[in-house]
């Protein structure tokens, strides 16, 4: 399901044709069963790994196939995007935004219900240049737990520029 919003807007400096507003809310839903093998016999080979973002909710995209366990996830994201045409006749977007997060309906007693809230935001004023902001937020503590930002200008490889902030350890 997707709802949208056109205007004329035009703009010679930043290569802006018309601009579309773009809104997509996504609802996915993965039932993914416990493996009855036998641990002994076969040694796992795919671990789950460290991610910054929320893990993937399709099987054919994980890694980790060997150590799934019973999961009845609810993935929510809405995802922004603005858009103009290019000098292909294909859009090009300006702005990214989305923010999603997971819930799942049984979290086998381990109290993570829900999942971090996740939202990634990218900028792409002209074709050459891009601002891009990824946040990872605790739903349930309160705190902002990753931020990272990235600034690009294009066909300059030497002008690349990244900044990650990451917080500090809270002292117990």
């Amino acid at each position: 399901m997707q709802a949208f919003a056109q205007s004329n807007f035009k703009s010679e400096s930043w290569d802006i044709d018309g601009i579309r507003h773009i809104f997509e809310p996504v609802l996915s839903y993965r039932y993914t069963p416990e493996l009855d093998g036998d641990d002994a016999i076969i040694s796992y080979i795919d671990r789950p790994t460290i991610a910054n973002y929320l893990a993937p909710i399709d099987l054919e995209e994980r890694r980790d196939t060997d150590t799934l366990v019973e999961e009845h996830k609810v993935r929510l994201e809405l995802r922004n995007r603005i858009q103009t045409k290019s000098d292909d006749a294909f859009a090009r977007n300006l702005a990214r935004f989305s923010l999603s997060m997971d819930y799942l309906i049984d979290d086998h007693n381990t109290g993570d219900s829900i999942s971090d809230l996740y939202s990634d935001f990218e900028l792409t004023p002209a074709p050459w240049m891009a601002f891009s902001l990824f946040s990872r937020y605790d739903t349930e503590g309160g705190d902002l737990e990753e931020i990272n930002t990235l600034a690009k200008k294009y066909f300059a490889p030497t002008n690349l520029h990244r900044i990650s902030i990451l917080p500090e350890e809270n002292e117990q």
